[in-house]
């Protein structure tokens, strides 16, 4: 190698709003932009900076194509994704020390926080997702995270033809190859959701129900894709539900009891993220949130025979 340590790859497409903020909070490292299509000012935003720009000028303009142009390119011996709309936080570097200290640890990942929490009622409770997970070994969540070039290069990178969700999927074919995807209980970025209305709640929702048929589809295990350690919680809060349902529809459960026995469970899941009232309200989230989340994972399901896969 190049006698680099660590390279940043910064993703973006038409992020002429957050992007000067985002390559500000990396300045002083090895970064690159991957410039997916953009029609706004992004790429001479970077190249102000004087930040080397990889662009992509035909689609599909997919994370997962920016995030493999971008390691590939970079020189790094560790690699940070960086989505365009983050900031990386104070401190952030520290959970370096983690794939120093183990080898078999490909990709550390950590706590996602809202830049302005108080914009919305909705951001607030989103948030959550990204908090109360244990220090150790688990599944990957978010795109902002440092990965070990000999881990992508083992399992040759990214995903391209996901159009989301990829990030969950290289989670997953790491852990298949023996490799540890480790969590730190420390904060890695800041974000901006942008959700403040309902509209873009339900669009959010409809995506990550395709990006959980993404991943159902790479592994052709339901199952194992269920209870596995690294499983994505949603899939979890989804089909718990859907049991629920079931045995209500059923006669098996009144559906009082049904209704008592999905928040009980998830209320003890999530009671690390925060505050009992601002964790009953984010329990009370996942469960609506459920049923666009199952419409996009029914639609890819239903599209998914008549596609093509890697």
């Amino acid at each position: 190698m190049s006698g680099v340590a660590l390279s940043v790859v910064v993703i973006g497409r038409n992020e002429s709003a957050g992007l000067a903020r985002c390559l500000a909070s990396v300045e002083g490292l090895d970064v690159l932009y991957v410039d997916s299509g953009s029609t706004d000012e992004s790429r001479e935003i970077a190249a102000a900076r004087g930040v080397p720009v990889m662009a992509i000028d035909e689609p599909p303009f997919t994370a997962a194509r920016g995030r493999e142009v971008g390691w590939r390119q970079a020189r790094g011996d560790w690699i940070f994704f960086l989505d365009g709309d983050c900031v990386m936080s104070p401190g952030a570097l520290r959970a370096t020390e983690a794939l120093r200290a183990d080898p078999e640890i490909a990709v550390v990942w950590g706590v996602s926080r809202e830049r302005r929490p108080d914009v919305s009622f909705l951001q607030r409770v989103l948030e959550l997702r990204y908090r109360g997970f244990p220090e150790g070994p688990g599944p990957l969540v978010g795109g902002n995270y440092f990965c070990r070039r000999e881990a992508l290069e083992a399992v040759d990178g990214f995903d391209v033809t996901l159009a989301g969700g990829e990030n969950a999927n290289l989670g997953w074919r790491l852990r298949k190859a023996g490799r540890v995807v480790w969590h730190v209980e420390a904060p890695l970025v800041e974000f901006e959701s942008g959700i403040t209305g309902l509209g873009a709640y339900w669009r959010r929702a409809i995506r990550f129900g395709r990006d959980e048929a993404l991943h159902l589809w790479r592994s052709r295990n339901f199952l194992a894709r269920l209870f596995d350690v690294g499983s994505a919680e949603r899939l979890k809060d989804l089909t718990t539900l859907l049991a629920a349902v079931a045995a209500t529809l059923a006669g098996l459960v009144p559906w009082w009891g049904s209704l008592a026995a999905v928040l009980g469970l998830k209320l003890w899941r999530s009671r690390r993220k925060g505050a009992p009232g601002m964790v009953l309200l984010y329990v009370i989230h996942t469960q609506i949130h459920c049923l666009p989340m199952f419409l996009g994972l029914l639609g890819y399901l239903i599209q998914a025979p008549f596609r093509t896969s890697r």
